[in-house]
Formats: structure tokens, sequence, C-alpha cells
């Protein structure tokens, strides 16, 4: 009995080794791989602060309408809607997908950036 005991115990030794270096390299491919990083941009006195970001692809965008008045996101280029209307209180979450010039479509001179390095 003590001969299977003592087995059993380097056994479970040689798991938790197994299983300590599994999850040490999960860890580093998820830091090598990069994760996702969440912004908030506040919508406020009439100006997106902050104005611009340095943003990488799949990160994301929350943008929060503390105004009285509402305001809505389209991309500058194309003027392609890409949030709803957004009142007061309201939010609208984007995925980046690269470098974009915004504004805000009912107010054309409120611009923001979104730049990827």
């Amino acid at each position: 009995m003590f001969i299977h005991q003592k087995g059993y115990d380097s056994l479970v030794k040689i798991l938790g080794i197994c299983l300590a270096m599994l999850l040490t390299s999960s860890m580093v491919s998820n830091i090598s791989a990069g994760e996702h990083v969440q912004y908030q941009v506040t919508i406020t006195g009439f100006k997106f602060v902050p104005k611009e970001l340095h943003v990488m692809p799949g990160d994301t965008i929350t943008w929060v309408n503390h105004d009285i008045v509402p305001h809505s996101i389209v991309i500058s280029s194309s003027q392609k809607d890409i949030s709803p209307v957004l009142d007061s209180g309201e939010t609208f979450t984007y995925i980046v997908e690269g470098n974009m010039a915004y504004e805000c479509g009912l107010h054309p001179p409120m611009k923001g950036k979104l730049t990827i390095p």
C-alpha cells in the first residue's frame, strides 16, 4: 500500500508540473498575441473626449453621450453612419477595423480620429 501511495504522489506531482507548463505557455501566447484594448470616448460640450485615440485593429471603442442633445457617429470620408442617433446617456460600441476620421452626423464640426500607429 505504501508503494502505491508513493507512486500516486509522484503521478500527482508530474501532472501538476505539466499543468503549470501548459498554463504558462497559454499565458505567454496571449501576451505575445496582444490583448485587445477597450477605450471610452465621452461626448460632452459638443466635443469628443479624447478627440484622437491611437488604437489597434480589434480594439473596442465605446462612445458615451453625456450631452443633453443627441449625437451620432459618421465616418468622415464616406459619410456612412456607424451608429444610431444617441440620446443623452446612451452608448455605442464599435470594433476598430482601421484608421478612421469620424464626426457627429448631426453636428459636423464635432470631429474625432482613430489612428493605428
